[in-house]
C-alpha cells in the first residue's frame, strides 16, 4: 500500500467510512499480529493485542489527529507493540501470583516460596513508580531501555530508580 493510499483511507477513516477501516484492517493485520506474537509469545494474547491497537487507531483518527500516512504506519505499529506489551505484563503478573501461591502450597518449594514473598514484601514497600520498575527489571527481564519506554521516563530515570531498589535489598538483605 502507498502512502498516498493509506492517507485516502485515514482520511475516508475520519469521515466515518467504516470500509475504509475493514480495508485499513485486512492489510495490516497479519503483521500487526506478527508483532505481537513476537511479544507475548502467545496467539491468542496477540490477537487481543492487534484488536487493541486498532481500536486504537479509530480513536486517535476519528478525533483528529495527524493523517499522514507516514506518521500513521509507525503509529500503528507503535500502539500494537504497546498493547502487546501490556497484555505480556499482565500476564506474567497473573502468572507470578499463582506461582507464589502454587509454591506455597507444593512441599518442595516452600524455600522459593518464603524468598519470594520476601521478595514481594520489599517490592510492596516500595513507592508505586519503583514497584512497577523493580517488578518489570527484577521479575520479568525486561531491559532499561524497554522499561523507559513502556513508562515513558528517561533511561538515565529508570536506571537511578533501578539503583534506589538495589539499596532497599541490600537492606533487607543486612
Amino acid at each position: 500500500m502507498t502512502k498516498r493510499q493509506l492517507n485516502d483511507l485515514l482520511l475516508k477513516i475520519k469521515q466515518g467510512d467504516k470500509s475504509a477501516f475493514e480495508t485499513l484492517y485486512k492489510k495490516f493485520y497479519p503483521k500487526m499480529l506478527y508483532v505481537a506474537k513476537s511479544i507475548t509469545n502467545n496467539y491468542e494474547d496477540a490477537r487481543d493485542a492487534v484488536q487493541t491497537a486498532f481500536e486504537r487507531l479509530w480513536k486517535y483518527v476519528i478525533n483528529g489527529h495527524k493523517s499522514d500516512a507516514e506518521y500513521n504506519n509507525s503509529y500503528l505499529y507503535t500502539i500494537t507493540k504497546r498493547a502487546a506489551l501490556d497484555i505480556a505484563e499482565h500476564r506474567k503478573s497473573c502468572n507470578f501470583q499463582e506461582n507464589i501461591e502454587t509454591a506455597a502450597t507444593d512441599g518442595f518449594c516452600e524455600a522459593k516460596a518464603v524468598i519470594r514473598a520476601d521478595i514481594q514484601s520489599v517490592i510492596s514497600k516500595l513507592k508505586e513508580p519503583e514497584q512497577t520498575v523493580a517488578l518489570q527489571f527484577f521479575l520479568f527481564g525486561m531491559k532499561i531501555k524497554e522499561i523507559a519506554e513502556y513508562l515513558h521516563e528517561p533511561v538515565g530515570t529508570v536506571k537511578w530508580r533501578i539503583s534506589e531498589i538495589k539499596k532497599h535489598f541490600k537492606d533487607f538483605l543486612k
